[in-house]
């Protein structure tokens, strides 16, 4: 009687997808073996067979000594490689943190002694990548890349005059190519801010954030110039037809209602009562205007009632009407009523 064949067989029966399978069958030279598959499908002949499985599977080993038959079967496990889920966002603002976070295996390595399950780099200020190399418990290993983008910086302006009267509303407007979201100093959030300029100096700040969650950051210095305290002086009270200089003070530049647009302005042959008006602006535009009221006071008609006439010696009385005060030349007198005595020429 013939004898069996004596033999075993020997390999990586447990790999992970996608790894080679090296099995080889130990026995005497003499023994002639055949694989097949789990079929019956004949794979190979001879003592070793190579191949990837995509899933477990079951090979035949039929060893031929001489005739004489046996076989073995081999369980090929097929390990999935692990599914790695990464949950954080790969692109951030720039100099951000990032913070990923990697699940489905045993142990992970993100390179540069980082071997937890938390990736966090704090300041990134351009686009990078980071391997990560998942392990789960039977060994199987899924090396992944993640690329990281950096979003490029929103800018954000105030838009302002840089000088504004004092006591003025001052309007604000947010200016940006990238920004939806604009928030002031005081947490309002719009594109404009109207703001009453009561101090000297005022410091506004602002925040405007883009589509992607990025802030910039603006702010703007407005000064403040008090309106000029303007001031008239002259002559506000005349008789009709004469002529005012008056001067005006407080202001760097001025205008005046009759055309003038220097400090000092003369009004000729003013006939009827007259408002004068001047603007005064200072070097920043802020202006302020005066009025001087001139009252005219008409010329008085004057007549005279006098004495019928009288002997040479005699006394002559003249009475004058039609004004307040009156002077008389023939003896300096003052008074509505001038008295001559002795009178001895015309």
């Amino acid at each position: 009687m013939k004898p069996k064949p004596v033999f075993s067989i020997s390999g990586n029966t447990s790999v992970c997808e996608g790894d080679q399978v090296v099995l080889t069958a130990n026995g005497s030279s003499n023994i002639n073996f055949t694989w097949y598959d789990k079929d019956g499908n004949k794979l190979a002949e001879g003592p070793g067979y190579t191949y990837y499985p995509t899933q477990t599977d079951r090979l035949k080993v039929v060893a031929d000594l001489g005739g004489c038959l046996d076989q073995q079967y081999v369980n090929v496990i097929v390990n999935k490689k692990p599914k790695l889920i990464i949950t954080g966002s790969a692109a951030i603002c720039k100099g951000g943190t990032l913070d990923l976070t990697a699940s489905g295996a045993k142990t992970y390595d993100w390179g540069g002694g980082v071997t937890s399950s938390n990736l966090h780099v704090v300041g990134l200020n351009s686009n990078t990548k980071y391997n990560i190399v998942a392990t789960d418990e039977n060994g199987c290993q899924l090396d992944s890349v993640i690329p990281v983008t950096i979003y490029p910086d929103p800018k954000v302006v105030i838009d302002a005059p840089d000088i504004v009267c004092r006591g003025d509303v001052v309007r604000l407007v947010a200016k940006s190519e990238t920004c939806t979201k604009f928030t002031w100093w005081d947490g309002m959030v719009s594109d404009t801010k109207d703001y009453t300029m009561s101090y000297p100096e005022v410091s506004f700040s602002l925040q405007g954030t883009d589509e992607n969650g990025c802030v910039a950051k603006a702010s703007k210095v407005i000064k403040s110039v008090a309106y000029p305290t303007v001031s008239v002086y002259g002559k506000d009270e005349i008789c009709e037809g004469e002529s005012v200089t008056l001067t005006a003070s407080g202001a760097k530049n001025w205008e005046w209602s009759t055309g003038g647009k220097t400090t000092i302005v003369k009004i000729d042959k003013i006939v009827r009562d007259t408002t004068i008006i001047v603007t005064g602006q200072t070097d920043e535009g802020c202006k302020t205007n005066a009025e001087f009221k001139i009252k005219v006071k008409p010329i008085p008609t004057l007549s005279t009632r006098e004495t019928p006439a009288v002997c040479r010696g005699g006394n002559l009385v003249l009475t004058a009407q039609g004004a307040d005060t009156y002077k008389w030349s023939a003896n300096e007198s003052f008074g509505p009523e001038l008295n001559l005595q002795n009178v001895i020429s015309p």
